[in-house]
C-alpha cells in the first residue's frame, strides 16, 4: 500500500506540474500521456486523478489555484 501511495504522490505532482506550467484555464489531463511519461500503467493514473473517465479529465485553473500551483512550475 505504501509503493501503491508513492505512485499516487507522483501522478498528482506530475498532473500539477502540468496545470501549473500551462497558462490556458481550461486544460485536459491526458491519463495516457501522464502513464507514459511516467512508465506508470495508464488504469493507475486513472484510479488516482479520475471520476470515472477513462481517458483523461478537464480541468479549470482559476488564479486562487494559480497562487496554489506555483511551486509546480518549472
Amino acid at each position: 500500500m505504501a509503493d501503491q501511495n508513492r505512485v499516487i504522490d507522483r501522478i498528482e505532482h506530475h498532473a500539477n506540474e502540468i496545470l501549473a506550467n500551462c497558462p490556458d484555464e481550461w486544460q485536459t489531463l491526458s491519463f495516457g500521456q501522464i502513464g507514459n511519461h511516467l512508465a506508470i500503467d495508464v488504469k493507475l493514473v486513472c484510479h488516482a486523478l479520475s471520476d470515472g473517465n477513462q481517458n483523461g479529465r478537464g480541468v479549470r485553473v482559476t488564479p486562487a489555484d494559480r497562487v496554489l500551483l506555483e511551486r509546480f512550475r518549472s
